[in-house]
């Protein structure tokens, strides 16, 4: 453990790191809420690539139904 008088030393060498540890972990926080934010008010739309071949589409109506039929099961409905 180290005493008093190293602590104040290892303080007084190395401010500028314990300063810019919590204002760098501010701008962090602060534009990962920003992307946050953007993302749930501006969803992006789904643009089907030449690579998918239309599959997303041709079973996004069977997928709903099936999610839907599920959810009557477990409600009783």
């Amino acid at each position: 453990m180290q005493s008093w008088s190293e602590i104040v030393a290892d303080l007084s060498r190395n401010w500028p790191v314990y300063v810019s540890m919590p204002i760098i972990a501010a701008l962090i926080g602060w534009g990962t809420k920003l992307v946050a934010i953007r993302m749930m008010f501006r969803p992006q739309r789904f643009r089907e690539s030449a690579s998918s071949g239309g599959r997303a589409s041709s079973r996004a109506a069977h997928r709903r139904w099936w999610r839907c039929s599920a959810r009557r099961s477990r409600a009783g409905w």
